[in-house]
């Protein structure tokens, strides 16, 4: 049981540090790189039946600020549903 509890807060780890991430994308970029148009792959998964962005009612993403802003608040989702999972054990 100690070992899925280790895996859980390993993973609650790893996200935090992909939020920690995708945030400081959002600062230090240059803002003309945050507003180009989203890219086709982006769209293409948003379109996608049963992807998260839609199913939490997310709107479509415009700009590449848009597609990190949904892909930091999804990281921030999964350290989340680590930590429940490592409590759980």
């Amino acid at each position: 049981m100690l070992d899925h509890e280790l895996a859980s807060l390993l993973g609650e780890a790893v996200e935090a540090e992909a939020v920690k991430t995708y945030r400081r994308m959002l600062l230090e970029q240059p803002e003309e790189w945050l507003q180009q148009p989203v890219t086709p792959i982006a769209t293409a998964y948003w379109r996608k039946e049963g992807n998260m962005w839609a199913a939490r009612d997310e709107c479509e993403p415009k700009t590449l600020r848009d597609v990190i802003e949904l892909i930091a608040r999804d990281e921030l989702d999964h350290v989340v549903a680590n930590s429940q999972k490592a409590i759980a054990f």
